[in-house]
Parts: C-alpha cells; sequence; structure tokens
C-alpha cells in the first residue's frame, strides 16, 4: 500500500508547473463596444478557449456567423461559437493561438493576457503587425 500512495505523491510532484495552474484569464468579457460578451474557459488542456456568451440583439448587431468562410457555417447563431482557441503559455500572458473575427469571416494569430484588475488584452496580428482591444470583466 505504501508504494501506490508514494507513487501517486511524485507523479503530483512531476506534473508540469504550467499545466497545474488555473487560467488567468478565465471569465465573462464584454468587448468594447458593449455588444457582446466572451466567456473564457480551460479548453481542457490547461489552456484557454473562448467563446461567444452572449451578443445584444437590436437589429444593427451581426447575431449570425454570415460571413464564415465555410459555406455550411454561414447563418449559424453566434452565441456559442468558439472564438478564441490555440493559445500556450508565454511568460506575461498566452501567445501563438487564434481568434476568429465573424464581422469578416478571418481568423488571425492572437496572444492575449490579464492586465489591471477586470481588464483582458487581447491581440489580433497577421504576421508581426498586432491590433489589440481591451475586453472588461462583465457583470
Amino acid at each position: 500500500m505504501g508504494s501506490i500512495f508514494g507513487l501517486l505523491a511524485a507523479s503530483a510532484l512531476m506534473q508540469d508547473p504550467a499545466s497545474a495552474d488555473t487560467i488567468d484569464v478565465a471569465g465573462r468579457w464584454l468587448m468594447p463596444e458593449e455588444n457582446s460578451i466572451i466567456e473564457v474557459y480551460d479548453c481542457g488542456d490547461g489552456t484557454p478557449c473562448g467563446r461567444v456568451d452572449w451578443v445584444l440583439d437590436d437589429g444593427e448587431n451581426l447575431v449570425t456567423d454570415d460571413h464564415n468562410k465555410d459555406p455550411e457555417l454561414q447563418g449559424r447563431p453566434l452565441e456559442g461559437v468558439m472564438i478564441v482557441y490555440g493559445f500556450e503559455r508565454a511568460k506575461d500572458g498566452w501567445k501563438g493561438g487564434k481568434i476568429y473575427n465573424p464581422e469578416n469571416g478571418k481568423t488571425y494569430g492572437a496572444k492575449m493576457r490579464l492586465e489591471d484588475e477586470g481588464q483582458l488584452l487581447v491581440k489580433g496580428c497577421v504576421g508581426p503587425i498586432c491590433r489589440g482591444m481591451t475586453w472588461t470583466e462583465a457583470p
């Protein structure tokens, strides 16, 4: 019996420290235009994924995935669509991910990091050129 407990304790100590960390960017985030909320959560592998949790339907906002490059996905409701995924931990946040922009149907390289309390900096990139936006913690 003692060897089983020793083996379990040893395997717990051998875990990759990064995978043992929580996803610091997890939560519900309000987009700058305040017309949608993205829920960021653990993909199941210790990295963040994000899906559209809510979209304001006031007749003016995009609420369906009309610009998706895949014709079979066009017209699906945006709520529930995964828009951020594929990240790896970096020294100052997350890098190497992807972000899908439903406004034009394109997917970009992405990075993100937790800023001040209640703020998440998300950057979409084409090559070395990145454009950032700050998401705020949703109520």
